[in-house]
């Protein structure tokens, strides 16, 4: 080296001693020996450098004189006499000048040599993929740089144990680090974890301090993996991944003194950010490489629903085939048929149907929820089959823990097959419902009692079954592919609901006509019950308004008209008040005399009652002959419920009976009254 023959040259010309050596360390290095006039060799100085730079101070112990020059970075010079004579100030400065030339070429070296491994990292980082690896290189050059340093652990968070374990490490550390979890906060591993800050330790104090917090089995661990007896300094680095702290990179130094400094903590700084910049990159191309796999699976998984498709294998094939894409027990629930696919009787042992509609029905995105059997409680995923916001079913799948990425695009591409294949069965459902409807239709109009046996046989009826027809209406929906739907899921409803009472059951336009079997005995009340619970599970579960009529029970296929005539007179009536719920002919009492007739002329008939009783005396009078007709004529009653007097109440009759021309005495006069009283509430 050009500048040590330089300064050694230098230091002859202005230190002639007959025996002097001069020793030189930078950055916590050995010394080395770098001029030696006279004499053997001695060991090298063991004393401890200044930790002030430019600071000049001499040591002796009686035979040898030593004169200790600092440079920053932990340069040290110590110039050796055997000769106990001390130099002068002058000689003093002229030797610290003279040997900086050689610091200042191994400073450069030192450089140079950080930015060849700064380099080295760099470059490992565009070229090794395998994650482990280019960490474990990243931290050996870190330690390169950094010769005080002794050993190095890169510890990472996981989430699943919910700690910080060691993912690599340089320097002789036994397995027991491997079994360390450093929760968050726990010495100085945690702490820096915690708070994101860097930490330099130069005292033993402070590095006890921060390590109490180790817990009793982590600290048994980390004595049995390593000396730490002669540690003097440690620095504690986080690494941040996209702005949040992922990793803590600690080294340590051990020795008889502190070597580690704050340049070699900008240093190791520098290596977490290649750290970061490394997990990073390896994330970027395990996402970019998992997309890829996710497209072509896509494309495997659409092309083979694709296939079944074509090949019309029908929904039991459909899901039999999405379970084995998925390696997961997974069964379809036909809300229109109130159907499992595949049709396997454990499903049906395990869960009811109605149950899951409840549950379910009203769901539009995927969910994750604990559904209990036999067997106990069980983790399910369920997809909805959606079609114009209403649920046409939904795809159950068991699970010990959430579904795979590739599991979630099966059932994506899956429900858009059986999407169709419910299409295609709706619309043969729809060409039956059509023909249902015509043949129900010449049902009612036929009068030869052949014709007609014949018709209810094509139906499924026999001659002389106790009948009652209902009808249902969807009562707000506007839309007709939806009431397309709503209709089917009802056809679908009542079929599983009432099942053989119902022996024909089929939908046109917004209507669901059921024609309902009934008891020997003609009550029809255990049948339109159950059609009442129906029609308010089918509102919990999400369905449109709904609202019904039903005719009275007759004998015999040719009395079905006349039910059925009753049933829409009700349906109508329901219609008229908007209701919505089921209700029977037989409950419209005195009402069915006014279903059809024109609302205008109702209120026509109204008002020639109620009219001049207002033009006279504004609303007491109204009032008076509406309470009248309510307590049934008993003149005390109605005073009483007006709180007037009795002859005032009767003065109030005659007045009534002078303007509107009639007589309390007269029946059909009453009849008149109570009429209008009656529409009038």
């Amino acid at each position: 080296m050009e500048a040590l023959n330089t300064v050694i040259e230098n230091i002859t010309r202005i230190l002639p001693e007959d025996s002097c050596q001069l020793w030189f360390s930078l950055g916590g290095e050995p010394f080395r020996l770098l001029h030696s006039k006279g004499g053997e060799a001695e060991s090298p100085p063991l004393g401890i450098p200044s930790e002030t730079e430019g600071a000049i101070e001499e040591r002796s112990d009686g035979e040898v004189l030593e004169t200790w020059f600092t440079y920053p970075n932990r340069g040290c010079l110590v110039f050796r006499r055997f000769r106990p004579v001390s130099l002068t100030e002058l000689d003093r400065s002229r030797l610290f000048i003279t040997v900086y030339p050689y610091y200042a070429e191994l400073m450069i070296e030192r450089q140079q040599y950080i930015m060849l491994k700064m380099a080295e990292s760099t470059r490992a980082i565009t070229s090794i993929l395998e994650l482990d690896d280019l960490l474990m290189q990243i931290l050996n050059n870190a330690m390169a740089v950094i010769p005080s340093t002794d050993m190095g652990v890169l510890w990472m968070y996981d989430e699943k144990l919910g700690a910080l374990t060691a993912r690599t490490s340089v320097g002789q550390l036994s397995e027991g680090t491997r079994l360390m979890r450093m929760r968050i906060g726990e010495g100085i591993i945690g702490m820096t974890y915690q708070d994101g800050k860097p930490r330099l330790y130069t005292n033993q104090q402070d590095i006890l301090k921060d390590s109490a917090s180790i817990s009793e089995q982590n600290m048994a661990y980390l004595m049995g993996s390593y000396n730490f007896t002669n540690t003097r300094s440690i620095i504690s680095v986080p690494i941040a991944v996209e702005g949040q702290t992922e990793c803590v990179l600690i080294v340590y130094q051990n020795g008889a003194y502190p070597l580690l400094t704050e340049y070699d903590l900008k240093l190791l700084l520098g290596f977490a950010d290649q750290v970061s910049i490394a997990i990073t990159n390896a994330r970027l191309f395990q996402n970019v490489s998992r997309q890829n796999r996710t497209l072509v699976k896509r494309d495997e998984i659409h092309a083979t629903l694709m296939k079944l498709t074509l090949q019309n294998k029908g929904a039991d094939f459909i899901v039999s085939e999405l379970g084995r894409m998925i390696g997961l027990p997974i069964v379809f629930v036909d809300l229109l048929e109130a159907e499992y696919y595949p049709k396997r009787q454990r499903w049906r042992n395990r869960f009811q149907i109605d149950e899951l509609e409840k549950r379910f029905g009203s769901i539009r995105s995927p969910l994750y929820d604990t559904l209990e059997s036999d067997g106990g409680k069980q983790l399910h995923y369920v997809y909805p089959i959606v079609a114009m916001n209403a649920c046409l079913g939904f795809l159950l799948v068991e699970l010990q823990t959430e579904l795979t990425t590739i599991g979630q695009l099966v059932l994506e591409q899956g429900s858009a097959v059986l999407a169709l294949e419910m299409v295609r069965k709706q619309s043969l459902s729809d060409f039956y419902y059509k023909k249902t409807n015509e043949l129900f239709n010449e049902l009612l109009l036929q009068k030869d009692a052949g014709i007609l046996r014949k018709k209810g046989e094509e139906l499924g009826l026999q001659d002389g079954q106790l009948l009652t027809v209902v009808i249902l209406e969807l009562a707000s929906v506007t839309d007709m592919q939806l009431m397309n739907i709503q209709v089917h899921r009802l056809v679908g409803t009542a079929k599983r609901k009432l099942g053989h009472r119902a022996p024909v059951v089929f939908g046109f336009r917004n209507k669901v006509t059921l024609l309902m079997e009934l008891p020997a005995s003609g009550a029809p009340g255990d049948a339109l019950e159950a059609c009442r619970r129906m029609i308010q599970e089918w509102g919990k579960a999400g369905g449109s308004a709904l609202r019904g009529g039903a005719g009275s029970g007759y004998v015999g296929l040719t009395a079905v008209a006349k039910s059925y005539n009753e049933a829409d007179k009700a349906l109508s009536y329901m219609a008229s008040k908007h209701r919505t719920g089921l209700l029977s002919y037989s409950e419209i009492g005195i009402n069915r005399l006014f279903i059809h007739q024109p609302e205008e002329e109702l209120h026509t008939f109204i008002y020639e009652v109620f009219g001049p009783l207002r033009s006279q005396e504004g609303s007491r009078l109204e009032e008076t002959l509406l309470a009248y007709m309510a307590c049934n004529r008993a003149a005390g009653q109605t005073a009483e419920r007006l709180h007037i007097h009795i002859n005032t109440l009767y003065q109030r009759l005659r007045k009534i009976e002078e303007l509107l021309g009639l007589s309390f005495d007269e029946p059909e006069h009453m009849l008149k009254l109570q009429l209008a009283c009656y529409l009038r509430s």
